[in-house]
């Protein structure tokens, strides 16, 4: 089969055209060639995170891999046939980091979900770091709204990991799809601005009110203002209160 070649520069040329370019190729057993990895970060190519997902991509379909190896720019993956089972991916396992525990799980997840088999991902690193899905997000936002397509899998935090130490553990179970995944669809949401219980600021605080069918919800959303400086945004993702103001549910 012909090798797929992706430019990693593409659009604000990140680690999501890696990852998503893993799951796909897994996915479809599909060859890939990844060339100018994470061009448009500070620190080009792959970081602890980023070799932790090719690796498990590779561990989950048996792919055959070159370039996974910290700051390299260019990879090529030939998989296999994605197979369910018991893993265990640990960033610290390529070096001591905060690596994102979700966006590995959000790696491996799609071909795991079409392996026919049950399986069970531990996954070690951070739990709660800036610029990644914490783990309130993916347990209360993401699942749920994956759940809708059909898809069982459940999440738990065994132990948390925060910036710059990590040392977090996720462990997910994924449940073997009993039939094709049904189509997303989504409720519309409408975003007003009113004063936020925490700190009755209208100006300063905007409060997403959530309107559905049976009436409005408001999510106080001061602890991510745009106004605060990135510091402490960042301060405050590593907090409950941030996931809190995420994990709002839409009723039944």
């Amino acid at each position: 089969m012909d090798t797929v070649h992706i430019d990693g520069s593409f659009g604000e040329g990140g680690g999501q055209v890696l990852r998503t370019s893993l799951s796909l190729a897994a996915l479809l057993r599909r060859p890939v060639e990844i060339t100018n990895i994470r061009a448009g970060r500070p620190k080009p190519g792959l970081a602890a995170q980023h070799v932790t997902c090719v690796r498990a991509a590779a561990a989950v379909c048996g792919a055959t891999v070159s370039g996974d190896e910290i700051g390299s720019r260019q990879l090529s993956f030939e998989p296999g046939k994605p197979a369910s089972g018991s893993y265990r991916f640990d960033v610290a396992d390529v070096r001591p980091s905060a690596g994102s525990t979700g966006l590995v799980l959000q790696t491996v997840l799609p071909p795991l979900l079409f392996t026919g088999g049950d399986s069970r991902v531990t996954i070690r690193g951070g739990t709660n770091v800036p610029w990644s899905p914490c783990y309130e997000y993916l347990a209360d936002v993401f699942l749920p709204a994956l759940k809708r397509t059909g898809a069982q899998v459940t999440l738990q935090r065994t132990r948390g990991g925060w910036y710059p130490a990590g040392g977090g553990e996720i462990i997910a179970t994924v449940e073997a799809l009993p039939q094709p995944l049904m189509p997303f669809s989504c409720p519309l949401i409408s975003l007003t601005r009113a004063s936020s219980p925490l700190c009755g600021s209208p100006a300063r605080c905007p409060t997403a009110c959530l309107s559905t069918s049976s009436g409005a919800r408001r999510l106080p959303r001061c602890a991510i203002s745009p106004t605060r400086s990135r510091a402490s945004r960042n301060a405050s993702c590593r907090g409950p209160l941030v996931a809190r103001a995420h994990a709002w549910r839409s009723p039944p």
